[in-house]
Formats: C-alpha cells, sequence, structure tokens
C-alpha cells in the first residue's frame, strides 16, 4: 500500500490562482481587523469625551447650586 508521492503532491499543490486568492483574502481580513480596531479605538475616545463632559457638567452644577446657596444664604441673613 504506497502512495504515488506524486500525485499527492498534485492534490495539494495551489494554482498560482489559488495562491493570490488566499493572498487576497488574508488582506481583507488584516484589513477588517484594521477597521474593527479603529473603531473601538473611536468609540472609547467618544465615550471618554462623552464622560469628561458629564463630569464638567457636574462641576458646572455643582458651582451653581453653591452659588445659589450662598446668595440665599445672604437673602436670609439680611432679613
Amino acid at each position: 500500500m504506497g502512495f504515488n508521492m506524486e500525485a499527492v503532491a498534485k492534490l495539494f499543490k495551489k494554482s498560482d490562482a489559488q495562491k493570490a486568492a488566499e493572498k487576497k483574502e488574508r488582506e481583507a481580513r488584516g484589513k477588517a481587523k484594521a477597521k474593527e480596531i479603529e473603531a473601538r479605538k473611536n468609540a472609547k475616545q467618544e465615550l471618554n469625551c462623552v464622560a469628561r463632559l458629564a463630569n464638567t457638567q457636574k462641576d458646572v452644577d455643582r458651582e451653581r447650586i453653591n452659588k445659589l446657596k450662598k446668595a440665599a444664604a445672604k437673602k436670609g441673613s439680611k432679613k
């Protein structure tokens, strides 16, 4: 039960067209992966920006509340 190695080699040998198709497929997967990574990075940056804005808004609200408290305290002490 010997194998004809030439026949086996022909079965597994890839044509130039197959090699080119596989190369294009690998490149396409690489580009898709790069786009996915870029999208994740952009989403993370956007999330950080939203969080920063929310914190800024909290600070603004806190300052506004403190000003109102001070104004109310001044009005209360004048009466």
